[in-house]
């Protein structure tokens, strides 16, 4: 997050739906990721933002 809006009052209630990634083989196994991420609100301007997962 940027550090301007460390500064703010933030809250979150929810999740995105979650993602699987694969990734690399560990010991000739499959190995998935499952990642949630989090829409974060600024309590004063109800404005809502997150990161991307590129």
């Amino acid at each position: 997050m940027d550090s301007e809006k460390l500064n703010k009052k933030l809250h979150s209630k929810e999740f995105y739906p979650k993602v699987e990634i694969q990734d690399f083989p560990i010991c000739g196994k499959s190995c998935y990721q499952e990642v949630r991420r989090r829409p974060w609100v600024n309590a004063q301007t109800v404005e809502a933002f997150s990161r991307l997962i590129a």
